[in-house]
């Protein structure tokens, strides 16, 4: 696979795999935001980000005249899958999540906010979300931050299969579904999106880049689909 080539930014990976360790240098004003291999819980997310999370915005909510171009591919359980319960719907999306995470780079950082908007994280008390709520008591933070958390790859693999879960129980309201769930890689053009419909998507500016991760990933559990826009698979050959 190539390596990721967006506009504006370049990256340029320091070892053979495309997943591997990657350097970012920022076009267009923008600036790579160095952050230490430690939990971090940051308030100010459109400055940590490596990409305009405005533009990306723009691009979820149906824009089309926006100046970057996103692609994204979207996990779904196939219908033919053994995985039809939640509980083994869940199964499934943690494997997935943890195969594409271990992919990178053991030293990457990855940032986890809010999809489109900041809103609390633990917005009511509860015994739910156990894992992630005695992260924010660690830390002395309170459960009605808004902003981003910041993991290193081990600490993210401890803490996300409560992530997967996270927009379909914060709320904790039967079926009332809260936000879904950005995990952004500090330096490679990457989104995994968490969603409380029960589908993991992989979003990215690198058309190249996202096709080797859908081709990596894929297995007969998943359906992929493409977000529009997205060309993942070569059209089929005409008929004779």
């Amino acid at each position: 696979m190539q390596s990721p080539s967006t506009p504006g930014r370049a990256f340029f990976l320091t070892c053979k795999p495309i997943f591997c360790k990657a350097v970012s240098q920022m076009g267009n004003g923008s600036k790579l935001i160095p952050i230490k291999n430690k939990m971090k819980f940051i308030k100010e997310v459109n400055e940590i980000l490596p990409f305009d999370r405005e533009l990306y915005i723009d691009y979820l909510l149906g824009e089309t005249q926006s100046p970057v171009v996103w692609y994204g591919a979207s996990f779904q359980i196939s219908a033919n899958s053994e995985a039809q319960t939640n509980v083994r719907k869940t199964e499934a999306y943690e494997s997935l999540l943890k195969t594409a995470i271990l992919k990178f780079d053991p030293k990457s950082i990855w940032m986890v906010n809010h999809d489109d908007k900041d809103l609390k994280w633990l917005p009511k008390k509860g015994a739910n979300l156990s894992s992630l709520r005695a992260l924010f008591d660690q830390y002395g933070v309170r459960y009605e931050f808004s902003g981003a958390l910041i993991f290193t790859q081990d600490e993210l693999l401890a803490i996300f299969p409560e992530l997967i879960a996270y927009p379909r129980v914060a709320a904790q309201v039967d079926g009332r579904l809260y936000k879904d769930l950005d995990i952004t890689h500090n330096t490679l053009p990457l989104v995994i999106k968490i969603s409380g419909h029960f589908n993991i998507d992989f979003l990215s500016t690198d058309l190249s880049f996202l096709k080797g991760l859908v081709k990596d990933l894929s297995d007969e559990t998943f359906d992929v689909k493409a977000y529009r826009g997205t060309s993942l698979f070569p059209p089929p050959a005409p008929s004779k």
